[in-house]
């Protein structure tokens, strides 16, 4: 026999389970909108750490022979695309760039189970109803068939591709006069621009919604979404300040670098500081050696004009064809020369 208090208790509790179950479902109906710039550096930061990885790896076989690492370069890259994707998504845990932006994939599928259908009606924007595609804010890790394929699609398709690429250049495929051969090579060829262009219209798609920015995860359903929603993404914008000023002003002396000359620094120091402390290194010298290659006596000696100092006729041509060459013993600019007879030493002042 129950008493008010029970049945007053069992009534409160499945009000309980049915608000806990109501808000369940709205939960799951959230539609979650994923920033497109977290996704895209995601991605960008994995293609650095591989591409860190693979500079590593080039270091290994710089001692052997030449042409061991061209040849291997496909079967290599598979091989460290696959051991990084079997250490991180293959078990279901965010990549480095991921972990950095708080992403990680999740099964679209069970979120969505008119997965197929909604994809083509997003594809073609049909209205996709609400009630049929729960977006869910739960993650849910990849199935086993889904990294299975996930993983062919990005290791074993592109080393394939890249393989039978090197094959067809080397043995210049589209020049055999065999049918098969010509008509496989051209599949391959148009079978490239085709998925070309649907890579073009995937990241249009991306751009749109913001769901999916590779082909291969539209194919799979994997989606990228937060780990913890709580979590605010916070960036510092300090280092990315000190790195634009650094690219600008290394641009800035790239551009400036060629129009410069030594001679002409050397000039605007000899105006700023005085020339003893330009030409200073000059006084050990001897009288009768050539300042720039320092011969004793001068090789076909000629005069710088109007200092009169003496050089051999090729350093001075040499250096005269930069603009502004400076005399090395006295700092006044060389505007001719002139030949003279073999000395011994140094030559008067010509004014």
């Amino acid at each position: 026999m129950t008493t008010i208090w029970e049945e007053d208790w069992k009534q409160l509790a499945q009000t309980r389970e049915n608000r806990l179950a109501k808000g369940k479902r709205k939960l799951n109906n959230i539609k979650i909108n994923i920033q497109r710039v977290n996704q895209l550096d995601a991605s960008q930061l994995d293609e650095e750490v591989i591409s860190l990885l693979w500079s590593q790896l080039e270091q290994v076989f710089r001692f052997l022979p030449p042409g061991i690492l061209a040849s291997l370069q496909p079967e290599l890259q598979a091989v460290l695309k696959l051991i990084y994707f079997a250490q991180f998504t293959g078990t279901n845990t965010p990549t480095p760039g991921q972990a950095l932006q708080n992403l990680q994939y999740r099964d679209e599928r069970a979120f969505d189970p008119l997965f197929w259908l909604n994809l083509l009606r997003r594809m073609f924007n049909y209205p996709v109803d609400i009630q049929e595609t729960c977006y869910g804010t739960e993650i849910v890790g990849l199935s086993t068939t889904q990294r299975w394929i996930f993983g062919c699609l990005y290791v074993i398709v592109p080393w394939i591709v890249s393989r039978l690429e090197r094959s067809g250049m080397w043995r210049r495929w589209m020049s055999f006069s065999s049918f098969t051969v010509a008509l496989l090579s051209r599949c391959g060829y148009w079978g490239e621009r085709v998925y070309r262009i649907a890579c073009l219209f995937n990241f249009v798609l991306f751009l749109y919604d913001g769901t999916y920015l590779s082909l291969v995860e539209r194919i799979v359903g994997a989606r990228l979404v937060y780990r913890d929603l709580s979590a605010k993404r916070m960036v510092s914008f300090e280092f990315l300040n000190r790195q634009l000023v650094w690219q600008e002003f290394t641009e800035l002396l790239l551009f400036l670098w060629p129009l410069l000359s030594s001679n002409l620094v050397k000039q605007l120091f000899r105006d700023m500081i005085g020339k003893k402390f330009v030409y200073r290194g000059t006084r050990d010298i001897p009288a009768d050696a050539c300042p720039i290659c320092r011969c004793v006596p001068p090789k076909m000696p000629h005069l710088a004009r109007p200092c009169g100092h003496t050089y051999c006729y090729y350093c001075l041509s040499w250096a005269m064809q930069s603009f502004g060459y400076c005399c090395e013993r006295c700092g006044d600019t060389v505007r001719g020369i002139s030949r003279v007879g073999p000395v011994t030493h140094a030559s008067p002042n010509i004014r």
